[in-house]
């Protein structure tokens, strides 16, 4: 789950280079949230957050690549897909 709340429209989020998985939320329902900058993210199995019939969804350049978590489940999220990491998608600690 992402939660940014910066209703003053002097902000900026730029939100680049994430693994967003198995989610069906959305970047923002809130006109007043800023996001200014969207790149190279991976959003595998949440459609929400690239599809064009959802208002303030990445139009940029993104993949839907499997990261390949280790163990999700356990909380090891260290990724084997090769083409995220040596694009170094997604956090440091999980990324090696």
């Amino acid at each position: 789950m992402l939660y940014i709340r910066l209703a003053n429209g002097s902000h900026e989020i730029k939100f680049n280079k994430n693994i967003i998985a198995g989610s069906n939320g959305q970047f923002t329902n809130q006109s007043a949230t800023n996001v200014t900058e969207r790149g190279n993210n991976n959003y595998f199995q949440a459609p929400n957050y690239y599809s064009t019939s959802v208002t303030n969804s990445d139009r940029g350049v993104y993949t839907t690549l499997d990261p390949g978590f280790a163990n999700p489940a356990t909380g090891n999220f260290t990724v084997s897909n090769i083409e995220l990491k040596a694009a170094g998608i997604g956090d440091p600690r999980w990324v090696q």
